[in-house]
């Protein structure tokens, strides 16, 4: 369950999550989104995110609403795993949902360096007032659009190698880029929005967070912080 926020917190957090396959992409945004309770995973490559680790699996768009309208008659959570990459009406429940996080694997497949469709351009422009968070994932962030990157409150890359990539990322933020190709797997650093992170992890743990270990095993031991104090 979501705990009490104890930091003045913004409506919502957008983030940008990348870094190059197998270094722990998908364990980190299971970090982040441990704690909440109505979570939407695009699972565009269909096998990031499992029933076991993460939640329900659809396989259509009217099976994911069929979910969703049913857990709104009841207690409003809800944690799926949409396995619907050729189908866009998701974009819909950008508008239509509200207090959710949305999770986009592989974002540059449904927003390119020249394509942002309609409703998440809108997403990012008025998205706040419906509090909802998108964390979009993906490789390289070159081949995002630039909109979602100028939208996005925090941005956070694995390990990177390749020289464009590293060259674009310089211009975010010159002294982490220049890290992240001796990271090693499930190290993280984060390029933008550090309190804007720290303030969303704060409110799912109930406490003041600081981050000072860039790393998924630190988040863990976050959690497990907070439950030595729980017991």
């Amino acid at each position: 369950m979501i705990k009490p926020i104890l930091t003045e917190q913004k409506s919502n957090c957008n983030m940008l999550v990348f870094g190059m396959k197998g270094f722990g992409k998908t364990s980190l945004v299971r970090g982040i989104i441990h704690e909440l309770d109505r979570v939407i995973m695009l699972d565009t490559l269909q096998y990031e995110y499992t029933e076991e680790n993460d939640g329900k699996i659809v396989t259509t768009y009217e099976d994911l609403v069929r979910e969703l309208t049913a857990a709104e008659k009841d207690k409003g959570h809800f944690r799926l795993v949409a396995r619907i990459p050729k189908d866009t009406r998701w974009f819909g429940l950008l508008e239509g949902m509200e207090k959710t996080t949305f999770v986009v694997e592989e974002m540059d497949t449904y927003a390119d360096l020249y394509n942002l469709p309609d409703a998440i351009r809108d997403f990012y422009a008025y998205g706040r007032h419906r509090q909802n968070n998108l964390i979009a994932v993906t490789r390289n962030a070159q081949e995002i659009h630039p909109k979602i990157r100028k939208g996005t409150d925090v941005i956070i890359s694995l390990y990177q190698d390749e020289p464009n990539v590293l060259d674009y990322l310089r211009k975010i933020n010159r002294p982490v880029t220049d890290q992240l190709s001796k990271l090693k797997k499930g190290e993280w650093r984060i390029l933008k929005g550090k309190r804007y992170l720290e303030e969303f992890l704060s409110a799912q743990l109930g406490k003041k967070v600081v981050i000072d270990i860039q790393t998924t095993d630190g988040l863990e031991e976050l959690r497990q912080q907070e439950n030595n104090d729980d017991n």
